[in-house]
């Protein structure tokens, strides 16, 4: 099997958006995707939104309940799951996902459509959180991607690697 995805992994602020940001920046690239944003701050922690990175459209994916921070699962299985719809159909070569993480867990409709897209012709940049978390677990293990953790590893050479084999990656692609 062929490896074309990336996922990108890591503890919170240990860059891996910002990895992300710098990896398109590189390639002058347009994409698709997603990508979840800090929304309201409460006692509990944040709650985020998801913005759809062709239409700029987005919509809460969470939301406090007491003194907890829940998921909104409908967000996913609607918004998200058109979103991801939309970035295969795209003219778009590459699709962000940042992040992938327990807030979705219990979207089955939207987690398929992630794995759509991981098997699709499109190479997925994806963002991963660092928690043991089922569908997480079984996307990591998957054989088409590669998978960084910058817990493990530094920021720059992280960034090196993958611009090394997105380069590689791409080539392979004009030659098709």
């Amino acid at each position: 099997m062929i490896k074309k995805n990336i996922l990108i992994t890591g503890s919170k602020n240990t860059g891996k958006s910002t990895l992300v940001q710098k990896i398109l920046q590189q390639f002058s690239a347009s994409y698709a995707g997603f990508q979840t944003i800090p929304f309201e701050i409460f006692e509990a922690g944040p709650t985020y939104l998801m913005r759809d990175l062709i239409t700029k459209k987005q919509t809460p994916i969470s939301k406090c309940v007491g003194k907890r921070i829940v998921g909104i699962p409908i967000t996913f299985s609607t918004f998200g799951k058109r979103c991801l719809e939309n970035s295969i159909t795209s003219k778009h070569l590459f699709v962000v996902m940042d992040e992938l993480g327990r807030f979705e867990r219990t979207s089955y409709d939207f987690i398929d459509m992630v794995n759509k897209v991981l098997s699709s012709e499109k190479i997925v940049i994806a963002v991963l959180k660092a928690e043991s978390i089922d569908y997480l677990s079984l996307i990591k293990d998957r054989p088409d991607c590669y998978l960084y953790n910058l817990d493990d590893s530094l920021f720059d050479e992280v960034y090196q690697d993958i611009i090394s084999k997105l380069n590689i990656i791409l080539q392979r692609e004009e030659k098709k």
